[in-house]
């Protein structure tokens, strides 16, 4: 098979592999197995070895998670509709996500940094930056600024930490969205705007 075409066998190969065994026990030997290549063509595809392996899939699940709820956003009538819907599949998917979750589970600090590292402000600016421009609907620049930080923050705070609820309810996660959002940002965000246009009702 020429090297090119293994570029996504292997980081395909990669995701299973942190599935079963996490960031920390799996190998470069252990991609290439699954994969079905030698250790040295993961080398080749990938020159800094496992860094530069386990950075282009970070960016690439990140990429994907963007798109997917980039539909769903734009479809929201309103902005509880933008909030509840997007947020709702922001954790269906984090917490779907078989190989996040076995990181959370097993090896948080792979996935998840210090509250108040660099790690996680790059975090925090990347989410806030693919949120800002698909607030200006209801919100002027500044607004939506600040408006995506919220979101972001409290989004990640309920994907690393869920919120108490008796895990017996029907939806006792989608309920709690909805309390989030109609409680706390949608007032909240109602109290920034500073134009709404006629075509978009904020609520």
């Amino acid at each position: 098979m020429p090297r090119a075409s293994l570029h996504r066998p292997v980081l395909d190969a990669t995701m299973r592999c942190l599935e079963r065994w996490g960031v920390a026990k799996t190998t470069l030997d252990d991609v290439a197995r699954e994969a079905g290549c030698s250790r040295a063509t993961v080398y080749r595809l990938f020159p800094g070895g496992k860094d530069s392996l386990l950075h282009e899939l970070a960016a690439q699940e990140v990429q994907q998670f963007f798109a997917s709820i980039d539909g769903l956003l734009a479809q929201a009538a309103d902005v509880e509709e933008f909030l509840e819907g997007g947020i709702r599949e922001a954790l269906r998917q984090l917490r779907g996500h078989p190989a996040l979750s076995f990181l959370m589970e097993h090896e948080p600090a792979s996935v998840l940094p210090h509250p108040a590292s660099r790690a996680m402000s790059h975090v925090i600016d990347a989410a806030t930056g693919f949120l800002e421009p698909r607030l200006d609907r209801w919100l002027d620049a500044t607004a939506a600024r600040r408006a995506a930080d919220w979101v972001v923050r409290l989004t990640l705070s309920y994907a690393t930490v869920p919120p108490t609820v008796p895990r017996a309810a029907p939806g006792h996660q989608d309920d709690a969205v909805r309390h989030l959002v109609r409680e706390l940002l949608a007032p909240a965000i109602q109290r920034l705007a500073t134009t709404v246009p006629a075509t978009a009702p904020i609520a």
